[in-house]
Parts: structure tokens; sequence; C-alpha cells
């Protein structure tokens, strides 16, 4: 539905839905496998329009990205998260994510440094969530705004290892802290011979490296059972919990804490 739109029209969609409140935030755990505590909680915007309903992410991200009119919606996720995650334990961090489009911002760490301030978080409990879903143009703008964003105190990560372009560019340059593994290894990983091989060596990767991993996607114990079993550190998906709304997601940590 929204493939038809171009730029100017995607951009006055999403500033007339910021303006009027239609997007919000869910969130959902990342757990350490093996304390089983919350570590992380991974912020995952929504867009309800008034016309069209509630669209999910892939409805709308890539096509925002392609577009580049991507921005105000991380600026909007990135505000709103600081905002919330100031309620919850100091033990729990929050993870934003931005496309690698966004790192070619010069005013990137500015915009990051501001909400961090505005919120009054401590910078430390925050993550920058790097998806791959576009290519990087300026690498040395890329480097300079990751350095930049690890001088703030705040955290690295590379979303969805494995499905776009970044991957070992950007680890072999940046600061990051942790690797993500996307679903669709994690979910094949017992069935398939090819993703049982690559989550475990992305686990080995992580280790050599230093590196939290979080495996995503995660349905079932046999999925928990066998990435525990390979040393991931972080699993997230179904099996823990699903995105929740802030309230709720209060509520969870607290009985987590417990």
């Amino acid at each position: 539905m929204l493939d038809s739109f171009s730029a100017s029209e995607l951009n006055d969609e999403i500033e007339n839905s910021l303006d009027a409140g239609h997007f919000h935030l869910a969130y959902q755990p990342q757990i350490n496998l093996r304390t089983k505590a919350v570590d992380a909680v991974e912020a995952l915007i929504r867009w309800t329009h008034p016309s069209m309903g509630s669209l999910a992410p892939a409805d709308f991200i890539l096509r925002a990205e392609a577009l580049n009119v991507i921005g105000p919606i991380d600026l909007f996720a990135l505000r709103q998260a600081c905002r919330d995650a100031v309620h919850w334990p100091e033990s729990v961090k929050i993870a934003v994510n931005f496309s690698a489009r966004a790192f070619s911002r010069p005013a990137l760490a500015a915009d990051i440094h501001a909400a961090i301030v505005n919120s009054r978080l401590d910078p430390k409990r925050l993550e920058i969530e790097i998806t791959e879903t576009h290519q990087i143009e300026d690498h040395r703008q890329f480097a300079q705004n990751a350095d930049e964003i690890a001088a703030l105190g705040v955290a690295l990560a590379l979303d969805d290892f494995g499905t776009g372009y970044t991957s070992f560019q950007a680890l072999r340059f940046s600061n990051f802290t942790k690797i993500k593994l996307d679903a669709t290894f994690v979910q094949n990983s017992v069935s398939e011979n090819k993703s049982h091989a690559i989550a475990k060596a992305v686990a080995s990767l992580g280790q050599d490296l230093s590196l939290t991993t979080v495996a995503e996607g995660l349905e079932s114990k046999e999925q928990v059972d066998l990435i525990t079993s390979f040393g991931f550190t972080t699993g997230q998906g179904y099996v823990f919990a699903r995105p929740m709304p802030a309230d709720v997601l209060s509520h969870f940590l607290a009985a987590d804490a417990a």
C-alpha cells in the first residue's frame, strides 16, 4: 500500500502521524541465557495509521529507508525509548534501531546525546542497533559517527547479522560490543545443517572478538538449548516474551527482579 507513495508523500504521512501520536513503541526483552534475567529491551516501532490501520514494521520501515525519510521515525523511537527506560531497573539496557544509512548523517551523535541529556538516561544503558538493510556509502562518516557514539558511553550492536551488507566491514572498523544473529538462521539451526553451522560459527566469532551474542527469533526450548550450547550469551524471541507496551513491560521487569 505504501509502495506507491513518493518520498514527499510518505514523509508527509510520517510527519502527520508523529504529530497526531499514531506512532508508538513496543518492547521485547533480551534474556541472559546463563542467569535467565533480562539484560536489555529492544524498542520496536509500531504505526497505527488513521486510514490503513495497524502497520507492521515490514510494511513501512524498508520503504521509508529506501526513500530516505526514515529520520523522523528514528528520532521519535530514540527519544521515547530513552524517556521510558529511565523508569526501569538500572541493570536493564534499552536498544534502539537505526539503519546503516542513518550513520551517514553528521548530526547523529549529537541527536543521541540530546536524547540522553533530555531524558536523564545513563548513556551506559543505551544501545544503538544498526540494521544492515543498506550498504554503507560513506565509510569515513560511518566510522566517525560510531566513534562519537562510543565516546558518549553508548554501546553499538550489529542487528540482523548475516543478512545484509555491512557485517564484517563494520566489525572490523567500528566499536561494536554486540552482534545479533538474524532469526532465520536461529529458527533453522535445529533442522538445517547450514544454518546450524552458521549459528555455531557466529557464537564462536563473538567469543573470539569478546562480543555479546544475541540469538533472535527464539520460539522453542529446543532452539534455546541448542543456541545456549553454541555459546550464545543472550536470547530474544516469543519463547521468552512477545513485544509489549511500556506499562506492561514495567510489570514484567518487576516480576523478573523479584
